[in-house]
This record gives C-alpha cells, structure tokens and sequence, in this order.
C-alpha cells in the first residue's frame, strides 16, 4: 500500500469514510497496535489532516470513534502490558491529552522545616533589614577609615590659556 496525499473528496459520503475506518482496524495484524498514522496511512491522509476531518459534522463521529478505538487499545496495553510502556504513555500524553500526575510525600524533617518557615512578607523584612544593617555598616567604615588619613593637599596649577 503506497502513501499518496488524498482530498476530502476521496471520502464523498461518510459510509465511505466509515467502511475504510473498519477496513483498517479489520485488517490491524492482533499482535500490532492501532496508530493516528497507521490509520491516515490507510484512510491516505495525514493525523493533522484526520484532526481536522474530526471537527466536521459528517466526519467528526466516525473519526471521534476511531480516535477511541485507538486510545482505548492503548489503555488496555498501558494496564496489561509486563513490558516497558513508555512509548504506549508518551502516545496518550501527546495524542489524547492524557497527563501523567506525580504527587511526592515529604519527610517528616522537610514538613516541620515547611512549618517553621516565615512567610514571604516577612522574610522580605528580614532582608530589608539585613541590608539597611549593611548598608550602614559600609558607612561606618567608611568614617572610620576616613578618620585615619591624613588630609591629601593637591595643588593645583591652572593650565596655561592661550
């Protein structure tokens, strides 16, 4: 079966859409899972193209029900599978809007760290201060090395005007 680009023409009535749909999953060898490509491969179009068949009002139900076809397929994989699944995750992830949720449980020391913590208004405060302290202790120095010189006298010879 060579690839060659097709118009929505190709499928003028929806039964034709349909029977090519059913050919594709009829003919799916059992050990293979069904893709958005196998099956624009089949139908001659590309997933963005099938994408976009979805959203019309004669096509949409037949290509929203191959799209579950598929996802489906995946799930069961995604349960059932003893092997690696990421590709089967990455697959629902990026073509069916799935999201994969982490949540973490913190430690013991990490929850009484967290509840100690001050709040962020007061730990800009606390910065405020730390640096007027700074500053302050910058001008104190200042002073003080400045009490500890001895005046520089420069003389200064105006230059010649021509």
């Amino acid at each position: 079966m060579g690839f060659k680009y097709s118009a929505l023409k190709t499928y003028g009535r929806p039964e034709d859409l349909q029977k090519a749909v059913n050919r594709y999953f009829d003919n799916l060898p059992e050990d293979t899972l069904p893709s958005m490509s196998g099956l624009g491969l089949e139908i001659s179009a590309s997933v963005k193209t099938l994408e976009e068949w979805s959203k019309l009002p004669e096509y949409g139900p037949i290509l929203d029900e191959a799209f579950l076809r598929i996802e489906n397929r995946y799930e069961q994989e995604l349960v059932s599978s003893k092997t690696r699944t990421d590709g089967i995750q990455y697959a629902l992830d990026n073509r069916f809007g799935w999201r994969t949720k982490k949540e973490f449980e913190l430690g013991k020391d990490t929850r009484e760290t967290m509840a100690k913590a001050l709040p962020l208004s007061e730990k800009l405060k606390v910065i405020e201060a730390a640096n007027a302290s700074m500053i302050k202790a910058q001008q104190q120095m200042a002073l003080m090395m400045a009490a500890k010189r001895e005046p520089v006298v420069v003389d200064v010879e105006p230059e010649d005007v021509r």
